[in-house]
């Protein structure tokens, strides 16, 4: 995969925007390279969730949507995400992942309160796909 995205900033000449000491970029790959897709995106909005277990839901809070292990099939992707920080004026790829972005799990004690909110926003309206 690694290989693939390098390839992917060299040929498109991709610019990253860096925000303090972390950057995130979302490379698109088309489906005539891909037809299989790039990955498989693991998570899925609530409101795709099937009616039944959407019903089943008494709020939408976040720990209670954590409690969801929904079982469906993941869908092919094209999009992949790329996290770079700065550590000692070195450029780190922090990690690398297919699907739509996905903030890390809300976590007060390693986030700032605006990474907090951020993930908290996303993780309240979807769920991972097991």
């Amino acid at each position: 995969m690694l290989d693939i995205v390098v390839r992917k900033f060299r040929n498109d000449g991709v610019v990253a925007g860096w925000m303090d000491d972390r950057c995130e970029v979302r490379l698109n790959f088309s489906k005539e390279d891909f037809p299989e897709g790039i990955g498989e995106d693991h998570i899925i909005h609530i409101d795709k969730l099937p009616e039944v277990i959407k019903n089943k839901l008494p709020d939408q809070e976040y720990e209670t949507l954590q409690k969801i292990q929904f079982i469906g099939h993941p869908r092919k992707t094209w999009s992949v995400n790329l996290i770079i920080k700065r550590i000692e004026n070195q450029q780190v790829i922090i990690t690398i992942f297919p699907g739509i972005y996905a903030p890390l799990l809300p976590n007060t004690e390693e986030q700032s309160e605006e990474e907090y909110r951020k993930s908290i926003e996303f993780w309240s309206k979807h769920v991972l796909i097991s």
